[in-house]
């Protein structure tokens, strides 16, 4: 017999406070006796009462909305890919509160959230007082937001096909009917249920009872360097997804949380764009958490051909994906798959041609993964990484005690120069009176002596939001490198400078502070005072460096302006220079992953838009590349300011220095072996006849 209002209402607060009190009892409970108690709770004629007082009829399972015509089945006559049917008994069978989709275009993400929120609302419009079901004053609003880059596009991509599916569906035309008449939201005509699309701003979703969210296209909404909005981290960025989807689950954890979980889901989709994504961190985050035992976040990530894999050819061939030091590339031959060291996918044969056009493109948009650099200004990436190999070779090593500092510290020793991390070299001991070399009991007298050459500098300054970058080099060598003369067409030599990076340091601000410019000046000081560095052309960006020029110029070094986002020159010098193999570098791992992920703009170079995007040591890397260049230009290993070794292939490692053969030829003619022709070439004329 139906219970009376009066009845029903009595029957609905016993159960509220029972279940509050079950609540308080299950907190002083261990994980064990929680479980049973929940078996216990959940036996079928507990639920069939939990049911007969929250609902008015009980939901059917997922499956069965999906293919039963009364719900979806007439709507999916042309189906639904088996794989995403079986994602979803999954996630509802589960105590999943997010949902990330990720991966290539076009295997369904989209539809598969469209059908998982339609059950959402479905399950909420079988309850008899939704807002009281879960805590709210009766009556109140249970909303439904998609959020995506732009209203526009979270009306057209998302919104629209949920509101088709609803609108031919025949249980929402009968049982639980909305407004057709509106076109901006799906308002249901009970129990106060909406869903419309929304921009994505923090704020659009704020003081409306949401019950369930879609972020859409997560990793396309804006990263903003240096915004107002940004928080400390992360190079001050602000990066809208991530700001949306917390203000979002903590929303709706805060109001909806009634039954010790959330009752709808909160989604994020996107294809695949750059590493580090947010769709990339959450997918992160959700492996550590099931590490940890911790079951919340269902992710799936797919390529375009995985979901539904029979309509696409059997006949495959292979990829390599590409990392950090390495392109995408298909594999055509044995040989290729044999040199493969990365990640090879299969792909089918219908995707040969986006694969042969453009790699590293068709592994982002069909096998969603995501990849360094879209339009990438280093097309030869292995070429960074062998300029850090260089270094590693030639023994190069950081020589300052942090990779990152602030140049604030209380004790100035934890971030200080280590200067026998320096170029130092051995070479014999000149008589300052005479100018001729010493020698103790016939043998060359030596000393360590910095390299002399003049060191170069290049510094991207920054105030709070971005690193200020930090670079000092130096030409070390002469290398032949190979041209070809657009006129005649034939190969042509020219001389070149080999580059040694002295230091790479990445300056951040202190909490709640800025970065202190003049101490970023005083480590030039200290180089050139107490090591007795010869600096050639320090630059600086344009941004607020006019000061630090001036200070510089008054205490008597060749200071002057480089922006490297006015003139492509540095970068497109940097770039030779890599390819040429003649730049030395020690590992640095900001620095790496700056170098990759530049893009070539119409106008500039740039890094991509995404989370921790920056280029302030690539910058720097440009700006003291292209300094050192120019010192070469205008005859700095004439004037014998450096020792000048002649290699003849780039990446080669430098031979013995001048100075090196000239100490032999004299400790030879101290023990009375006469010089050769040659020997008094060196010893007069120093390698000079070779530039």
């Amino acid at each position: 017999m139906p219970l009376s209002p009066e009845m029903e209402q009595e029957a609905l607060e016993a159960y509220r406070r029972q279940r509050q009190r079950l609540q308080d009892l299950t907190k002083k409970m261990e994980p064990e006796e929680v479980e049973l108690l929940s078996r216990v709770v959940a036996s079928e004629a507990n639920h069939k009462y939990l049911v007969d007082l929250d609902y008015e009829r009980e939901p059917v399972s997922v499956r069965q909305f999906i293919f039963d015509d009364f719900y979806l089945g007439k709507i999916m006559c042309d189906g639904v890919f088996d794989i995403l049917v079986n994602d979803g008994e999954e996630l509802f069978a589960g105590q999943y509160t997010e949902v990330v989709m990720g991966g290539g275009i076009g295997f369904g993400k989209t539809r598969f959230i469209e059908i998982a929120i339609a059950y959402d609302i479905y399950k909420v419009t079988c309850l008899r007082d939704p807002a009281r079901a879960y805590g709210m004053i009766s009556g109140s609003n249970i909303t439904f937001v998609n959020i995506s880059v732009n209203k526009q596009q979270a009306t057209k991509v998302f919104f629209q096909g949920l509101y088709d599916l609803l609108a031919r569906s025949p249980y929402f035309n009968s049982v639980a009917r909305f407004d057709k008449k509106l076109r901006s939201e799906i308002r249901f005509l009970q129990k106060n249920i909406r869903c419309y699309p929304v921009a994505a701003s923090e704020q659009a979703a704020l003081g409306t009872g949401v019950f369930c969210a879609c972020i859409d296209e997560a990793n396309f909404m804006d990263v903003i360097e240096r915004s107002k909005r940004g928080v400390p981290g992360d190079e001050h960025a602000y990066d809208q997804a991530e700001a949306v989807f917390h203000k979002l689950s903590s929303r709706i954890r805060s109001r909806m949380a009634n039954r010790g979980r959330l009752p709808g889901h909160l989604y994020v989709a996107s294809s695949a764009r750059y590493p580090d994504d947010f769709v990339e961190r959450l997918m992160k985050q959700a492996e550590k958490e099931r590490a940890e035992g911790i079951h919340e976040m269902f992710t799936r990530r797919y390529a375009t051909y995985e979901t539904n894999r029979q309509k696409f050819s059997k006949e495959t061939f292979k990829v390599e994906v590409g990392d950090i030091t390495r392109r995408s590339r298909v594999l055509v031959t044995p040989e290729d798959e044999q040199a493969a060291v990365g990640r090879v996918i299969e792909v089918p044969m219908d995707f040969w041609r986006p694969f042969d056009q453009d790699p590293d493109r068709a592994v982002r948009d069909v096998a969603g993964f995501s990849v360094m650099s879209i339009k990438p200004f280093l097309s030869q990436r292995e070429k960074v990484h062998r300029m850090f190999e260089l270094g590693e070779v030639n023994g190069l090593k950081h020589p300052f005690t942090r990779d990152n500092v602030t140049l604030q510290q209380k004790d100035p020793a934890l971030e200080k120069l280590i200067p026998e991390r320096l170029h130092w070299i051995e070479q014999q001991k000149m008589n300052p009176a005479t100018g001729l070399p010493m020698f103790d009991k016939g043998k060359p007298m030596m000393e360590k002596v910095l390299f002399p050459s003049l060191y170069n500098v290049h510094v991207d300054l920054s105030k709070r939001r971005d690193a200020t970058g930090l670079v000092i080099a130096h030409n070390v060598a002469a290398i032949k490198v190979q041209r070809m003369n657009p006129k005649s067409a034939q190969l042509v030599e020219e001389s070149k400078p080999v580059i040694r990076i002295d230091l790479v340091l990445r300056i951040i601000a202190p909490k709640n502070g800025e970065v202190n410019i003049p101490r970023v000046r005083a480590i030039l000081y200290e180089l050139n005072r107490v090591y007795k560095i010869q600096f050639g052309r320090i630059t600086f960006d344009t941004y607020q460096s006019q000061e630090s020029v001036m200070t510089l110029r008054d205490e008597g070094f060749n200071a002057d302006i480089l922006s490297m986002d006015k003139d492509m020159t540095p970068y497109e010098t940097l770039r030779t220079a890599l390819y040429d193999e003649r730049v030395q570098c020690y590992h640095n791992q900001i620095l790496e992953r700056e170098l990759v992920q530049l893009e070539q703009g119409e106008k500039k170079i740039d890094h991509p838009a995404t989370h921790g995007g920056s280029k302030d040591l690539a910058d720097a890397l440009a700006g003291v590349i292209y300094n050192c260049e120019e010192s070469w230009r205008s005859g700095e290993g004439a004037r014998g300011l450096f020792q000048l070794g002649i290699v003849e292939h780039a990446g080669e490692l430098s031979p013995r220095s001048v100075q090196e053969r000239q100490a032999e030829i004299y400790a030879r003619t101290a023990e009375g072996i006469r010089p050769t022709g040659e020997d008094e070439n060196d010893m007069l004329f120093g390698g000079l006849e070779q530039l």
